[in-house]
């Protein structure tokens, strides 16, 4: 893994490591680099985010993260992998 995208809107949990900051680091850490696009891809969006996907903004958000192989959307159970399957 090249580069974890993070696409919450709102990049904070209640685990310490999910924070934006702390998450970053880690991964630094790692070799592995980190791009926030919570505001381009992120959801919590005025009139639902299935109406969202539809504007430029949206869209343009899509073609950055050409290099990703992975996408982090961290806002449920940390024990859970990308799948919803238990680790």
């Amino acid at each position: 893994m090249e580069v974890v995208v993070d696409v919450r809107r709102f990049p904070s949990s209640r685990f310490e490591h999910f924070d934006k900051e702390k998450l970053a680091e880690l991964l630094s850490e790692a070799g592995i680099d980190y791009l926030y696009m919570g505001e381009e891809l992120g959801g919590y969006r005025h009139g639902g985010y299935q109406e969202y996907t539809t504007t430029s903004e949206f869209q343009a958000g899509l073609k950055k993260p050409r290099r990703a192989r992975q996408v982090i959307w961290t806002a449920g159970n940390p024990k859970k992998n990308i799948n919803g399957n238990n680790s």
